[in-house]
């Protein structure tokens, strides 16, 4: 056992203060005692602090694995919330493309901006929406002929609008779902007239996005024939 350089062993602090309140109970007479009350009390508080134990290791270890469990949880969330988000926005521009089409179709027979100068060239029948799979695409064109009562009613060579509102890239992380059967829809003024896959009898069409990774994350975008635009 050590001893310290005095020749007395060492002692915690639990001991010592032990050992103080000895030594003070054994000079102090009955009415010291009682007149002396707090420093006792002082002394016992000093010694209940000291004496008070920490954490023990597996205590600690089970506050980690919890904490270390909730935050893998909410990382997954997170996640995949994040790729739903996505697939929102994305089905929120193509329903947009599709509500544009019929409002440009609509104002181009009221202002007559359509019709050429030349009876004999190409004039603008109607504005619609073409679903490029391959290129996984879906922009506005406008269906051009120099009749419109002999118009093919579907996305040609030429067609397509240049302006970057009018196109929609599907994002690298999702794709075009294999039941998108949705090709063309276009609107013929003044009504409009909704043509769909060069039909006007087809009852309607969709088109779905879903996510690369998970095919269960999925959005829907259906349109019928009567112009209705419904989402899933």
């Amino acid at each position: 056992m050590l001893k310290s350089r005095g020749g007395f062993t060492p002692h915690n602090n639990c001991d010592k203060t032990n050992s103080i309140l000895h030594r003070f109970d054994s000079k102090v007479t009955n009415q010291d005692k009682s007149s002396s009350c707090n420093s006792i009390h002082k002394l016992v508080k000093n010694r209940n602090r000291s004496c008070v134990s920490g954490f023990s290791l597996i205590e600690m270890l089970v506050v980690m694995s919890i904490t270390v469990l909730f935050s893998t949880i909410l990382i997954g969330y997170a996640r995949e919330s994040s790729k739903q988000m996505v697939l929102i926005s994305s089905q929120a521009k193509v329903v947009n493309l599709i509500s544009r089409a019929k409002s440009l179709s609509i104002a181009t027979f009221i202002d007559e901006s359509g019709l050429p100068t030349n009876p004999a060239a190409p004039k603008i029948c109607g504005y619609g929406v073409h679903v490029d799979k391959a290129a996984g695409q879906v922009f506005i064109f406008r269906d051009l002929a120099v009749d419109c009562s002999t118009s093919d009613n579907k996305f040609g060579s030429g067609e397509m609008l240049s302006s970057n509102l009018d196109t929609f890239s599907v994002p690298n992380t999702i794709q075009l779902g294999a039941d998108t059967d949705l090709t063309d829809v276009l609107f013929i003024p003044p009504d409009p007239i909704i043509v769909i896959n060069t039909s006007k009898s087809l009852p309607s069409a969709k088109l779905t996005l879903q996510n690369k990774d998970n095919a269960t994350l999925n959005v829907l975008v259906k349109i019928d024939n009567a112009g209705k635009i419904s989402t899933k």
